[in-house]
């Protein structure tokens, strides 16, 4: 007898008579049978081979294999292992081949069509590490190719390399890998570091017949001819320099997993809520040796397009070196107490894997202790699987259960929908540990299931008691109990809570429908001290984020508690939407920038539906000029989760017209996609590429050639090339021809994502510095990327065409970061609030610029006499980011059918371009637009500005900058409601000068441009959860006054530069005059103190300057640093080396 409960709500459970038994045989039946994970007959084979066709390959999304690649397959599953083609280097997101690649259950290739590959591999690579050091691939071997009917074995032997070049000496240091100078001093120089290799990396991989899982084995070998000590020697005494009275050492090893985008990551007793949860665990702050991070069996992903994977270490007893142990077990107190025990709550056992960061859709994983001392001629070796399901977490955990011969019971039952009772299909059952007596006990989520067709579903669970509840978009159901017992059915008619619809038409004044955007916004109830993800959603049980307002809450204001329920696109004018009921919403209906805002209000019961027309008008006219992104990512990417088909369909929604496919190292073309959504008369496309390195930064290449057959498309290897090289071979693979290709710099202060960041560039100068010795040389970028092998010079080049000055997904980066007007609510260190800065004034710490932006680094080259093009751009990996901001670039036809990627390139060359996130901005000098050459020989001008918006816009204020600084701020109070705001102002000119016009207001653009309520997961966090083991912390210098990394945006634009020549040339014989322009140069600026001065020709300073325009409304956070602020240039903070590294947001 099994417990029941009759409430529709929740779940029924009945004894197992006849009819219950028949329905699970009908449940059975509609999955299909499976044998035992682990069971072999002597008729299945595993196979270890080459692939010498592309049918031998794997498909799916997240496909890379290609010909010349390693194939381990049996009847169950497929692997492809990445070979030593392209020098060795990986044609996926990492840096070198010999990876796991691809994987995916066997699936039947299409009868009409043997050549059809019709897989759904999604995962991006798999790869063991050695601290950060990474095996460089020098020779693949089949030590078995399973025609014996053992297992096929694949081994992968080869040299060392870096993950990222930058940490070489750090990298060497610890691991002991090359002969190091026995000078402490020189340790710290990395061209120092050219001892010859004293380890060798390997790694096998194994799969055995009937198996649905390869077995990983990573091995470190000692070539030296004596014994070593992993740390070195020296790392040691360096630990103890840096921090006297320090515990010992040890190294970790294990695996960098890129799950993709399209999976959704799932820890054991974290569920999936991963990303939150590691950040939250930074906040418990471990002493030398521990690592902050989150402790889990294993990692697991769902995927509701039929593919699942997991990734677990060997079991007890597994291990296949006795020397073995486990980094996080081994992690204790002089008491002999785990620090992660004691610290989270937790039990650690020995299989058990730490999880020190997650970024770029990276996850990084550390399971064993590098041993020593390694004799002579001996290795060591680790044991990892690799599991493929079909889909859900079950799937996958069901092999994890085998490989551990754990006793398990089946989990089965049905589906139905609250209202209809119908079967529902892909609802997502989360199961948690449980206590059947106190269902609101908070509980760890442990496994997960998808329902099938007839909304069926299966999997095997341990012996014992568990809470489950029903998780499909929109809804959550109440938790339910499960018993389930060792080789017993337990069978449970679960019910997913009923939803209300709303149906949305859209239309234009002329009656044609309209490609738009829905967004249903809704109020929560005021939670003290809470956030939303406490009470709004459940990310542990899969639910979607709920972006809110990023406005204080006001419990006596409903207005300051909005929330985005969710947002759909039209297509062909229509679109419906499920909302969780018995909540008042109001539905607002936008289409970007140019089209004033629908709304209307709603509230529905379970079961219930609203249909309504909603006419858009559109009231900004841009005439002239076509609305362009040429920064985004669809699936493609690792880190977008977003469909071609969906993209074009979001992008036109969001009234864009003209869209650049820029993926990560992958030649996309969505033209096919748009003439599919018969968007054509909506938008056209250009085929481009974001060359994604992890050393000198991101850049895009427009237009170009996709070469159809090869797997990326036409990207190419980027490791160790300069600047240089790269933008000659982005150049080569130009559509329009080399000198038609734009070359375009992605948010170059980004950390290792930005070019300026990784250069050195000088914030006030332009210039490139560098760090030298110390610490912060240990960490300075070296390499061939960055200097010239045979001068030592800089590599940094300038040899490119525009730069991305403003992108959607980062705050704080547009303009430096100045002082605020006000300081109230900031929580500022004592002695920064005795020496503050003038309001407007440039922050400064340890002599650099605080927190730079990207316009005045561009303003800088500007008056260099460089004349690089503004961009503003979204780089959208999502749905709903596309387009914000977005440039406006000038054409002669603005209909999309009539727009080429010439007139574009013409467009960008000629600096015809305003950026906006809401105001459109036109500006002329004596009657000459944006981008123009003017002759003013008399000095004066005139500059004329007309602002547009829609009307949830709003205009506060305009900003007049000349040569880089401000000339004239002009007040612009347009509500929200008006339309056109127009100025005209004279100028007298003392020489040469450049104008670029700046509109900003001081309202939400919530909800038509989602504000960003998560801060950024930045690889420098990353990478300083290990550095900050090493016992480094520190607090930032300005406190509260670092940008914030969360906030709503607020109304902003730019235009490029109008340049005027008050000094022309003039022909002696024709009186002619040309246009010759003196650049201004660079002005002559310093930090002193927390601040930036002005150093007049006789060596005096000024006060600070005048204040710069903010973009976006900012809420505090200390740091993106895991809870501890740093300073950048800090070298007695580690985590400052390790700055190289951020994320993209995205």
């Amino acid at each position: 007898m099994v417990q029941e409960k009759d409430t529709m709500n929740t779940y029924r459970l009945r004894t197992f008579g006849l009819q219950a038994c028949l329905l699970v045989l009908m449940a059975l039946l509609s999955l299909g049978c499976k044998k035992s994970i682990l069971e072999t007959d002597d008729g299945n084979r595993s196979r270890a081979r080459q692939a010498l066709t592309r049918s031998d390959l794997i498909g799916g999304p997240g496909a890379l294999g290609e010909v010349g690649d390693f194939i381990l397959e049996n009847d169950q599953v497929r692997f492809v292992i990445h070979g030593l083609q392209n020098d060795g280097y990986s044609r996926g997101n990492g840096v070198y081949g010999g990876c796991l690649l691809d994987a995916d259950i066997v699936r039947p290739q299409a009868p009409d069509n043997p050549t059809e590959l019709g897989g759904k591999d999604s995962f991006g690579e798999l790869f063991p590490v050695f601290f950060l050091q990474a095996l460089v691939p020098e020779n693949i071997e089949i030590l078995n190719d399973g025609s014996d009917g053992n297992a096929a074995r694949i081994k992968v032997t080869g040299g060392i390399g870096d993950y990222l070049s930058m940490t070489t000496a750090i990298n060497q240091v610890l691991m002991n890998s090359h002969e190091l100078p026995q000078d402490l001093l020189a340790v710290l120089n990395p061209e120092e570091l050219n001892g010859a290799q004293q380890l060798a990396y390997s790694v096998t991989y194994e799969l055995a017949p009937g198996d649905s899982y390869v077995s990983i084995v990573g091995t470190i070998e000692n070539i030296a001819d004596e014994e070593l000590l992993i740390p070195s020697p020296i790392a040691s005494s360096l630990l103890q320099l840096l921090l006297p009275g320090s515990g010992e050492l040890k190294v970790p090893v294990g695996h960098l997993a890129l799950f993709g985008a399209g999976n959704d990551l799932f820890l054991p007793g974290v569920g999936y809520n991963v990303k939150l949860s590691l950040m939250d665990s930074y906040k418990t702050a471990f002493p030398f040796p521990a690592i902050s991070g989150l402790i889990t069996s294993g990692l697991f992903s769902s995927n509701e397009h039929g593919v699942s994977y997991g990734f677990f270490p060997a079991r007890d007893g597994q291990a296949i070196d006795s020397r073995f142990k486990n980094f996080a077990k081994n992690r204790v107190d002089e008491n002999g107490d785990n620090y992660y025990e004691k610290g989270y709550d937790i039990e650690v056992a020995d299989d058990s894997i730490l999880v020190p960061f997650l970024a770029s859709s990276i996850t990084g994983t550390f399971y064993a202790e590098a041993p020593s001392p390694l004799p002579a001629g001996e290795a060591y070796s680790f044991k990892t699987y690799f599991a493929v399901g079909d889909g859900d977490i079950s799937s996958v955990m069901d092999i994890y259960y085998a490989t551990r011969n754990q006793e398990t019971g089946l989990f089965t039952g049905r589906v139905l929908d609250e209202t209809t009772l119908a079967p529902v299909e892909e609802a997502s059952i989360i199961v948690y540990e449980g206590n059947c007596d106190d269902k609101n006990e908070p509980t760890k989520p442990v496994n997960q299931l998808f329902t099938h067709s007839s909304g069926y579903f299966k999997g095997e669970l341990p012996p014992g008691s568990y809470l489950v509840r029903i998780e499909k978009d929109p809804v959550l159901s109440e938790l339910s109990c499960i018993t389930i017992e060792t080789g017993k059915t337990t069978y449970a008619e679960l019910v997913r809570p009923g939803v209300a619809r709303i149906a949305v038409q859209v239309r234009d004044s002329a009656n044609q429908k309209l490609p738009a955007k829905v967004t249903v916004v809704g109020t929560y109830d005021h939670h003290e001290d809470l956030e939303t993800r406490e009470f709004l959603f459940d990310l542990e049980a899969g639910q979607r984020w709920r972006i809110s307002d990023q406005v204080k809450d006001d419990p006596n204001d409903p207005s300051t508690r909005q929330y985005i329920e969710t947002i759909g696109y039209t297509e062909d004018g229509h679109v419906s939407l499920d909302v969780r009921p018995n909540r008042k919403y109001t539905v607002y209906v936008s289409r970007g920038l140019e089209y004033d805002l629908g709304h209307f209000e709603v509230e529905l019961a379970p079961g219930q539906g609203a249909s309504e027309l909603v006419v858009l008008e559109r009231t900004v006219d841009t005439t002239g000029y076509i609305g362009s992104d040429f920064h985004i990512h669809a699936d493609p990417s690792v880190d977008s989760h977003v469909s071609l088909h969906d993209r074009v369909v979001t992008a036109a929604a969001n009234g864009l017209e003209f869209l650049t496919a820029t993926d990560h190292n992958m030649i996309t073309d969505y033209s096919p996609y748009i003439a599919r959504a018969d968007l054509l008369d909506w938008a056209t496309s250009m085929v481009g590429l974001e060359l994604t390195t992890l050393e000198a930064g991101h850049f895009n290449g427009y237009p170009l050639t996709r070469e159809v057959g090869h797997i990326t498309n036409g990207s190419f290897q980027w490791s160790m090339l300069p600047p240089d090289e790269i933008f000659e071979k982005l150049r080569a693979r130009g559509e329009l021809g080399s000198e038609n290709t734009i070359i375009q710099v992605n948010h170059p202060r980004d950390s290792i994502l930005g070019y300026f960041s990784q250069f050195d560039i000088d914030e006030l100068s332009a210039e490139h510095v560098s760090e030298t010795g110390g610490i912060a040389g240990m960490m300075a970028p070296n390499g061939t990327a960055f200097f010239h092998p045979e001068t030592g010079e800089t590599t940094f080049s300038l040899d490119f065409d525009a730069i991305e000055i403003m992108n959607g997904g980062v705050l704080g980066q547009e303009f430096h970061q100045r002082m605020p007007e006000s300081i109230e609510g900031l929580s500022i260190p004592e002695d920064v609030l005795e020496d503050l800065p003038e309001a407007g004034t440039i922050l400064c710490a340890d002599d650099k610029v605080a927190f730079p932006g990207v316009i005045d680094d561009w303003f800088n080259l500007l008056n260099q006499g460089h004349t690089f093009a503004g961009i503003g751009n979204s780089d959208s990996h999502h749905k709903n980011d596309i387009g914000f901001p977005r440039s406006y670039v000038r054409v002669d036809d603005d209909r999309p059918r009539h727009v080429t990627p010439m007139n574009i390139v013409d467009g960008i060359r000629d600096h015809g371009i305003t950026i906006s996130n809401g105001p459109f901005i036109e500006a002329s000098i004596n009657g000459q637009p944006i981008g123009s050459k003017v002759i003013a020989a008399d000095g004066e001008v005139e500059l004329s500005i007309k602002i547009q918006t829609a009307n949830w816009v709003g205009l506060s204020k305009i900003t007049v900058f000349a040569n880089g600084e401000i000339l004239d701020v002009i007040p612009a109070p347009l509500a929200k409601e008006e339309r056109v705001f127009e100025t005209t102002q004279t100028y007298e000119l003392s020489r040469d000068t450049w104008f670029v016009v700046v509109a900003e207001g001081e309202n939400s653009l919530f909800p038509v441009i989602p504000p960003i309520d998560i801060p950024p997961f930045y690889l420098s966090d990353a990478f300083s959860t290990l550095a900050g083991a090493i016992g480094f912390g520190g607090t930032s210098a300005l406190g509260e006054l670092r940008p914030g990394m969360t906030g709503f945006y607020t109304p902003f634009g730019l235009t490029n530069p109008i340049w005027v020549d008050i000094s022309p040339t003039t022909d002696a014989d024709t009186g002619s005059e040309t246009f010759t322009f003196d650049a201004p140069g660079i002005i002559p600026r310093e930090c002193d103190g927390l601040g930036v001065v002005r150093v007049d020709d006789t060596g005096t300073v000024s006060s600070g300057l005048r204040t710069a325009p903010a973009k976006a409304r900012w809420n505090k956070i200390l740091s993106n640093s895991f809870g501890y602020p740093r300073v950048r240039g800090d070298i007695y903070d580690i985590r400052t080396l390790f700055d190289q590294y951020t994320r993209h947001s995205h």
